[in-house]
């Protein structure tokens, strides 16, 4: 609730769109950036504790913009830079909770907790916006910084009553250093061709999710109106709901069988983009989309748990989010560009566009169809190296 209503906050100072923006990016680049420095000396480091200044720090970060706020601090340059400290203590929360995850559960519940964090953060993206907005308008913002330190409080409260497991480290990986651990986690990744190769199909389908969050706006809003879209919208993160709750009472096995099968079936709606269909046609398509997004992430997360060993999971992990983020990030910013440059190329070769169609938007269903492509070919590499490895 917090970054959204700050968000608008900078927005509403600013005037500008470039703040807008900025704060998004300043949200995702220093996990970008830090989360595998923090997933390096996680693995060597007291999970409880780590996971306690992480909360602790991004507590402190928001006191601090609550202040400011109180005091009319008009330099928004300050908010940003508090964003940043927020967002790589958050880091810090993330990559320990990943650590302490694959510590505490067994690998037979795995698939089931996954699916539950990830409900939890579907449900958390979809109510803040609204219970963010009601308070702006009836409480203000500096109600709801008071209820982000009330929440790291408890969180602070609650962790430090916990106690976890710990995987003990030999000496040779408590003193390896960052850059080395680096070389090593290469050579990790490079060794396990199928792991390296899921990371890569989740990284894209993140980017096509990204992609489609942003440019089913025009579309939408070509044949209907904004209230259609928001609809729509709506339907489509309910589908991301329920594919996390589908995955919670039935249990999985064979995981990157069941990821390629949904990825296959995501390229699928993808490549239905040529026909020319009605908004019902289209929110059903954004439903069945974030279904089996949802369901790749829960499974690709639970993949990833079973087969890191415990001991590099700080450092692994911490170089999935970062690769993973960054496709997302990319996603949002690219989709405009792409889509401008099929345009120009749909203008230049008018048989590509009868073959596709001059209605709702050409140039984005392209690009949906491209997408289409690139998941496919990801998923036969994926097949390829399976069948190798079983002879």
């Amino acid at each position: 609730m917090s970054d959204f209503a700050l968000s608008l906050y900078l927005y509403e100072k600013s005037g500008s769109l470039y703040f807008y923006s900025y704060f998004s990016l300043f949200i995702v680049l220093p996990e970008i950036l830090f989360s595998p420095i923090i997933g390096h000396y996680i693995d060597k480091s007291d999970k409880k504790r780590m996971m306690l200044i992480g909360h602790a720090g991004a507590g402190l970060a928001s006191i601090s913009i609550l202040l400011l706020l109180q005091n009319g601090y008009e330099n928004l340059y300050g908010y940003l830079g508090l964003v940043i400290i927020s967002s790589i203590f958050n880091s810090l929360v993330f990559a320990s909770f990943n650590v302490l995850l694959g510590d505490e559960v067994d690998k037979e519940d795995m698939n089931k907790i996954a699916s539950l964090i990830q409900l939890g953060f579907g449900v958390v993206m979809i109510l803040s916006p609204s219970i963010a907005a009601y308070l702006l308008d009836n409480q203000g913002i500096e109600a709801i910084f008071y209820i982000d330190i009330v929440t790291f409080s408890l969180a602070l409260l609650i962790i430090s009553f916990m106690s976890f497991l710990t995987t003990s480290l030999n000496k040779e990986d408590e003193e390896l250093s960052f850059f080395k651990g680096v070389k090593q986690n290469y050579h990790y990744l490079k060794k396990d061709k199928l792991l390296w190769l899921s990371l890569i199909l989740f990284a894209f389908i993140e980017f096509s999710m990204a992609q489609v969050t942003v440019l089913i706006t025009p579309v939408i809003l070509s044949i209907s109106t904004k209230s259609t879209l928001g609809i729509v919208m709506s339907i489509a993160g309910v589908g991301m709901l329920f594919g996390n709750i589908i995955l919670f009472f039935i249990k999985i096995k064979n995981y990157l069988y069941w990821i390629n099968i949904f990825a296959i079936l995501q390229a699928l709606i993808f490549l239905l983009a040529i026909l020319n269909v009605g908004v019902i046609t289209i929110a059903f398509g954004a439903f069945l989309f974030m279904f089996f997004g949802a369901l790749i992430g829960v499974l690709n997360y639970t993949y990833w748990q079973e087969r890191v060993e415990q001991k590099r999971k700080g450092k692994i992990f911490g170089f999935r989010r970062s690769i993973i983020m960054f496709f997302i990030m990319l996603g949002y910013m690219a989709s405009a560009p792409m889509s401008h440059l099929l345009q120009i190329l749909l203008n230049h070769f008018p048989p590509l566009l009868d073959i596709i169609g001059s209605y709702l938007h050409p140039e984005i269903r392209l690009l949906f169809m491209i997408n289409a492509f690139f998941i496919v070919i990801i998923v036969m590499a994926i097949k390829k190296k399976q069948n190798h490895n079983k002879i």
